[in-house]
């Protein structure tokens, strides 16, 4: 690369960080956000038109896109505020307490259905228990008629 080609590229290089200070600047200065694409990411194509430098400068390990991340925790984006590790973790939390509550439910559900389908099984049972009763009874008066009178009598 010769001398003209290196003075070209610093000099592109400053003011691309120039133009994304500026930038970065103002959006503090009218309390705004960087703004979404479609996808709901961060536009990165609006920066860099606005900025007047390539998409790329954005990506990597330069300057810039050094500033970028760093800016992009600190100032947020349109629609999300700027996360934190600890909003991640308790997103994370009450995602999974969710599931559970939707597990803890569905089994209580299941075992409602079975608590009902054994108290009509109890019920069964108990008449089941009377009938028995009721006949025993009658054998039992019947037992004693018999050995009073020596017949045997129904009772119905």
């Amino acid at each position: 690369m010769d001398i003209q080609q290196e003075i070209e590229s610093r000099l592109a290089k400053t003011k691309n960080q120039h133009n994304y200070l500026a930038y970065i600047g103002q959006l503090i200065k009218d309390g705004k956000k960087f703004s979404l694409n479609k996808d709901k990411d961060v536009n990165v194509s609006e920066v860099a038109r606005v900025c007047d430098f390539g998409r790329d400068c954005l990506y990597g390990e330069g300057k810039i896109a050094t500033w970028f991340k760093r800016d992009l925790k600190l100032i947020g984006n349109e629609g999300v505020a700027s996360k934190t590790s600890n909003d991640d973790f308790l997103s994370e939390k009450a995602v999974q307490k969710s599931k559970d509550a939707s597990k803890l439910q569905t089994q209580l559900d299941v075992k409602v259905q079975e608590n009902d389908a054994l108290r009509t099984e109890i019920e069964d049972l108990k008449s089941k228990i009377k009938k028995l009763e009721r006949q025993q009874s009658e054998n039992d008066a019947a037992m004693d008629e018999m050995e009073s009178s020596g017949r045997r009598s129904f009772f119905k």
